[in-house]
């Protein structure tokens, strides 16, 4: 088992640092994904539970993450379940929490690697994606979030 952990800490208000992070619609803004979309919309919030959010560019190269657990301004889970992505059993965990007057965001992804000779690969390679869209999360255009 392998495990990610990244953490970043925001000026913004909790409920403008979640709508921002559940727009499935919108993470093309701002990570390294070069296209993003909500590919099925969630049973009670259309990023909520059942959501399934699209990340890449299309075809094969693409991956599906549904929305597992959806706890507004607290926590989000999510599971990639379609992918060319080399790993199984992987949970993303992502909490939210007031602090200093802004908002702290924990993620983390216990994973296994499909292959055990490249998990500490993954490992490296998806440390470095998280900390980047965690950082990417900074230039949101925030202001254009509608609440």
């Amino acid at each position: 088992m392998f495990k990610v952990e990244s953490t970043d800490w925001y000026s913004q208000d909790i409920e403008t640092i979640w709508l921002a992070y559940t727009d499935h619609a919108r993470w093309s803004e701002w990570t390294s994904i070069p296209k993003s979309s909500l590919f099925k919309e969630g049973s009670e919030d259309k990023n909520g539970v059942g959501a399934v959010r699209k990340l890449g560019p299309g075809g094969p190269f693409s991956a599906y993450e549904e929305i597992l657990a959806f706890e507004p301004q607290k926590r989000l889970e999510y599971t990639v379940y379609k992918g060319p992505l080399p790993f199984i059993n992987h949970r993303g965990i992502v909490n939210f929490s007031e602090e200093n007057g802004g908002t702290r965001i924990e993620w983390q992804c216990p994973y296994e690697a499909k292959l055990r000779f490249i998990g500490k690969l993954m490992q490296k390679i998806t440390q470095s994606v998280f900390d980047s869209a965690l950082k990417g999360l900074h230039g949101f255009p925030f202001d254009s979030i509608k609440k």
